[in-house]
């Protein structure tokens, strides 16, 4: 029953916000009709038989049946009582559409597009007041031998200025390095209480926009999105898995501090050589629920006065490792396991699971070979990734490849800031930026839709 009130409730908002753009936009022609003296013969919030109406003027005003759209109706429209013009007397000519300048009917079919447009610039605009939520420059992910990565950037890293210009929204960065590849640029980076200033050079490749399609853009490799603290042990003879560390285990915190990403484990354990109390929650991250026993443990890592890298302590992401193997999948017939750790696929090193994936589903049907490291032995196996359907972001449907696997990996929100501007000018001037943002993306998905390269389901 509840879902089915959640269905309901749903709707009710959609048709109320349909209603609300509806209004706004008829209200547009509505007005500039008015203006350009047309007069309109009926104002209408929903489509269908009226179950209200009421005449002000030269206007009814009406409420119909089907909750869905609006119209207005003017004299002189293709579709009103007059499409023989012939028969239209001098007075009915002076107030009809179609007898009026070119202008102004312009006008008059602008207005309604306009409105919206108005519209969505006050909504954005009311938000940045109130608060509208942003992403951070923090920086949750880096992808390994990318151009950040070279550069010296790391998980946990803060920009605060590209060039000598401020800069906390991780969307303005986004933009900067997108407009500008193979551009040398000064990032300034706060990491924990240091101010460093790293020269980022942005790789001219491939982004795919909003729409699915691959443009030119710079890239470092960097994300917003970190991942929860899961430790990968590489090797029984590690520090790691010699102090009673598992992978899959999830660090809650280290020396009596709390860890909410994994730049966090780095971060604290090469703060001091240590030795490290621990304190990771283990047997939580089954993928089902009921298999889900989560109990803390209590840990003491050596000190390591050497240390550079986790890596010396035997520690890495675990996004790599097998969680789950699929019974009847393509992984369990060639032969995966859990606890696998993926060593390279096709002679390559991914840098993590969202590259291993994503070629993977490139190749549905073909052979791969893949190397894994299983008890601190490395084996080649072949794997052939079974085909599978599956609906893109626009909807269509396209074939990918699968393995049946599911790796040792949890995301971690990006660090999310209200921004509210209580000085109304820079609010307005936000609402500006981003109804123009929108209003390009939308004429680029018109742009699209006709030159077919979106479909229009």
């Amino acid at each position: 029953m509840s879902d089915v009130l959640m269905i309901f409730q749903k709707l009710f908002f959609f048709v109320m916000l349909i209603s609300v753009v509806v209004i706004v936009h008829e209200w547009g022609h509505f007005i500039v009709a008015r203006l350009c003296g047309v007069r309109v013969e009926a104002f209408s919030l929903f489509f269908g038989k009226p179950l209200y109406k009421k005449k002000r003027g030269d206007t009814e005003w009406r409420i119909g049946t089907i909750p869905f759209g609006g119209y207005v109706k003017m004299v002189g429209q293709a579709d009103g009582k007059h499409e023989n013009y012939d028969e239209m007397t001098d007075e009915e000519k002076s107030v009809s559409f179609a007898h009026k300048p070119l202008a102004q009917r312009a006008a008059i079919v602008a207005a309604g597009p306009a409105m919206n447009f108005v519209l969505a610039f006050v909504i954005f605009s009311i938000m940045f007041m109130v608060g509208y939520p942003t992403t951070t420059t923090l920086i949750g992910d880096v992808t390994r031998d990318g151009a950040a990565w070279e550069a010296g950037l790391r998980p946990g890293d803060r920009v605060t200025a590209i060039d000598g210009d401020k800069v906390w929204r991780w969307d303005d960065m986004a933009s900067i390095v997108e407009e500008n590849p193979e551009k040398a640029m000064d990032f300034t980076v706060q990491r924990g209480d240091e101010t460093r200033h790293v020269t980022v050079t942005p790789r001219l490749g491939l982004k795919k926009n909003i729409f699915q399609f691959e443009e030119n853009a710079g890239l470092i490799g960097v994300s917003p999105d970190g991942f929860r603290p899961i430790a990968g042990v590489t090797g029984p003879q590690t520090a790691a898995a010699q102090a009673g560390l598992k992978t899959g285990d999830l660090f809650k915190s280290i020396d009596g501090k709390p860890v909410h990403a994994f730049a966090d484990v780095e971060r604290e354990l090469l703060a001091s050589p240590g030795p490290h109390k621990v304190t990771v929650e283990r047997g939580g991250l089954a993928r089902r629920e009921a298999d889900r026993q989560p109990t803390d443990v209590e840990l003491t890592l050596p000190a390591l006065p050497g240390a550079t890298g986790i890596q010396d302590y035997g520690l890495e992401r675990a996004d790599l490792y097998v969680l789950e193997v699929v019974e009847g999948s393509p992984a369990e017939k060639a032969g995966l396991r859990a606890g696998d750790r993926f060593v390279t696929l096709n002679g390559e090193a991914p840098s993590g699971w969202e590259e291993f994936s994503g070629i993977v589903r490139q190749h549905p049907g073909e052979e791969l070979s893949v190397v894994v490291r299983r008890d601190g032995e490395t084996r080649t196996i072949g794997v052939t990734p079974e085909a599978a359907q599956e609906k893109d972001l626009l909807g269509e449907t396209v074939e990918v490849g699968r393995l049946g696997v599911y790796p040792w990996i949890s995301y971690s929100n990006p660090e999310m800031v209200n921004e509210r501007h209580l000085n109304p000018f820079v609010a307005v001037w936000r609402g500006v930026e981003l109804t123009g943002y929108w209003t390009v993306m939308t004429l680029k998905g018109f742009v699209y839709l006709f030159t077919g390269d979106v479909s229009v389901k």
